[in-house]
C-alpha cells in the first residue's frame, strides 16, 4: 500500500496493563496476538523495584545503586487528617555529586514540608537541590505520553512499528516509516523502553554532594494527608456491673498511595496546629506497641490494648424539668477512674464502640458507647443507654401561685429498682429563675439551674423522694 494510505481497525490501549508498568514488570517476549478488543501491553524495559536509588551525576550512567531500606519509619497521625513521617535510613553515595531518588512516596505529600538531613556531623553529605514529581495521573494523562513515541503492535501476521500521531479513548493512530497511517490498529501494544519511567508514580529526588564514597545516615521528614483513622472500643459489663473488660482498636484507611512496611504508628487526638492547644490541655497520644505493615487502601485494624478487669461505678440518671409528670426512663452511666489501680491507666483516643453485658455465660448487647479523648489519670464517663430494670415516676402533688411571679410546687419522684443488687440513682431536677426548698426528704446539692441528689435504692425495692419548692418565674424579656 502506498505512502499516505490509511488502514482502519479496532483496539484500545489497556489502562490496567499500563498501571502494571509502575510496579516494574520484567521484560517479557511479545504475547500471542489477539483478535479485536483491548491490546495487551508489554514493557520493553524493567523498572528497578527498589524504593530508592542513587546514581552518580556523570555523563555515563552507571547501574543504579539501591539505598538501604529505612532503619526506622515513624508515623504520627493527627485528628485533622495530617500525618508526620520521620524516616531514618542509610544511603550509599559515590564521592562528588549524586542523585538520590525515593519512590513509593505518598501522592498526598505536602511538598514544601520535605526535609532531608544528614546525621553524620561534619563528614556528612550536602543537599544541593530537591525536587518532587507527582507522577502521572493514569486515569487521565497516560495516553498523552504516547504521542510522538515509537511503538510496536504485534498483529496476527506482522509487527507494526510506527510513531503515534494521536491517542484517545478509542485507541491509537500510528504512522509507519513508509508514511502509512493506521487508525486504531488491532493487536498487542509493546511500549518503547523509556515509557516505564514516564509512567512512574510520585517520587522525591535530591542532588547530593558527598565528600567521599560510602554509606551515610539520613533523616527524611515530611507531612502528608490521606491517613484516616478511628478508635473503636468493645466493653463487657459483668458482676452486677461493678467490673468491666475493655478492648481498644484503631482502624486505619491508608489513602496516600504509598505503603509503609515497617511503621511505628502514633495517633494524636489533636494537631500541633490546633489554636486551642495549650500546656493545660495537651493532646492525648497513643503509640502502637510494635511496628506494623501499613498497606495501601484498607481498612486495617490494629490492637491498642486489652484491660480484662476494670472497676466501674454505675449510676442511673433521672432528669426532669420542673413541670414534668409521668414515667421517666433513667439513663445508665458508668464512671471509671483511668488509673492502673482501677485496672486501666491507658490514654484513650476519642472513638465509638459497643457495650455488652455478661448474663450467665452469654453476652447481651445493651448499647453503643461514645468516648471523648481521655488522658491517663482522667475520669471516663460512659453513657450506656436506657435502663430496663430501673424506672421512675414523677408527680406534682400540689401547685399554687403565691405572688405575681411566685409559684409553690410539691413534687414526688418514685424510684423502683428491680435489679438483684443495690443501685445508685442520680436525681436531677431542673428549676429556672430563683428558687428555694421549703421541705425535702433527701439531701440535694444546689447547682446553677438545677438540684441534684444521689440516692441508693436497695435491690427489688422502691424509694419515694419528696420536696416542696418556691420558685420565682423569670420576667419575660422586653425589647
Amino acid at each position: 500500500m502506498g505512502k499516505g494510505t490509511v488502514k482502519w481497525g479496532m483496539g484500545l490501549v489497556a489502562v490496567a496493563i499500563l498501571i502494571g508498568l509502575v510496579t516494574g514488570l520484567a521484560q517479557t517476549p511479545p504475547p500471542e496476538p489477539t483478535r479485536g478488543g483491548t491490546p495487551e501491553v508489554t514493557p520493553a524495559e524493567e523498572i528497578p523495584s527498589d524504593s530508592a536509588e542513587t546514581v552518580p551525576s556523570a555523563a555515563k550512567r552507571e547501574t543504579p545503586e539501591a539505598a538501604v531500606p529505612p532503619v526506622i519509619c515513624r508515623l504520627s497521625a493527627y485528628a485533622d487528617g495530617f500525618f508526620l513521617v520521620q524516616d531514618y535510613r542509610r544511603v550509599r553515595l559515590v564521592a562528588g555529586r549524586n542523585t538520590l531518588r525515593l519512590k513509593d512516596v505518598p501522592a498526598t505529600i505536602v511538598a514544601n514540608s520535605v526535609r532531608l538531613e544528614p546525621l553524620d556531623g561534619s563528614n556528612a553529605f550536602n543537599v544541593l537541590a530537591q525536587r518532587y514529581s507527582p507522577g502521572l495521573n493514569l486515569r487521565q494523562d497516560w495516553r498523552k505520553i504516547l504521542i510522538g513515541q515509537t511503538v510496536k503492535i504485534q498483529q496476527e501476521e506482522e509487527m507494526l512499528i510506527g510513531t503515534v500521531l494521536r491517542s484517545d479513548a478509542e485507541g491509537l493512530v500510528v504512522q509507519t516509516e513508509e508514511g502509512t497511517i493506521h487508525v486504531y490498529p488491532q493487536g498487542n501494544l509493546i511500549l518503547p523502553p523509556n515509557t516505564a519511567k514516564l509512567l512512574a508514580g510520585p517520587y522525591l529526588e535530591w542532588t547530593l554532594e558527598a565528600p567521599q564514597a560510602g554509606e551515610y545516615r539520613a533523616q527524611l521528614t515530611y507531612l502528608a494527608t490521606g491517613l484516616e483513622w478511628q478508635a473503636n472500643y468493645v466493653a463487657v459489663l459483668r458482676e452486677q456491673e461493678r467490673n468491666m473488660s475493655l478492648r481498644g482498636w484503631i482502624t486505619v484507611h491508608n489513602r496516600t498511595g504509598a505503603s509503609f512496611p515497617n511503621a511505628h504508628l502514633t495517633f494524636a487526638s489533636r494537631s500541633p496546629a490546633d489554636p486551642s492547644l495549650s500546656p493545660e490541655t495537651p493532646p492525648v497520644t497513643v503509640t502502637l506497641s510494635s511496628p506494623v505493615a501499613l498497606d495501601r487502601g484498607g481498612p486495617q485494624r490494629f490492637a491498642l490494648f486489652a484491660a480484662p478487669r476494670i472497676k466501674v461505678r454505675t449510676m442511673y440518671r433521672v432528669e426532669s424539668q420542673a413541670t414534668d409528670t409521668g414515667p421517666r426512663t433513667p439513663q445508665v452511666r458508668a464512671f471509671i477512674s483511668n488509673t492502673t489501680d482501677e485496672g486501666l491507666g491507658q490514654p484513650l483516643l476519642a472513638g465509638t464502640g459497643y457495650v455488652y453485658r455478661l448474663v450467665g455465660e452469654e453476652l447481651e448487647w445493651i448499647g453503643r458507647l461514645s468516648l471523648p479523648a481521655v488522658p491517663a489519670e482522667g475520669t471516663i464517663v460512659l453513657d450506656l443507654g436506657l435502663a430496663r430494670e430501673v424506672s421512675a415516676e414523677r408527680e406534682i402533688l400540689e401547685e399554687r401561685r403565691v405572688g405575681r411571679r411566685i409559684v409553690e410546687r410539691a413534687c414526688r419522684v418514685t424510684l423502683r429498682n428491680l435489679r438483684p443488687e443495690d443501685i445508685l440513682v442520680q436525681l436531677v431536677e431542673q428549676h429556672a429563675g430563683e428558687w428555694e426548698f421549703l421541705a425535702n426528704s433527701h439531701i440535694f446539692m444546689k447547682e446553677p439551674g438545677r438540684v441534684v441528689s444521689e440516692i441508693t435504692v436497695p435491690r427489688n425495692s422502691k424509694i419515694t423522694v419528696f420536696y416542696r419548692v418556691r420558685e420565682t418565674i423569670p420576667a419575660p424579656a422586653t425589647l
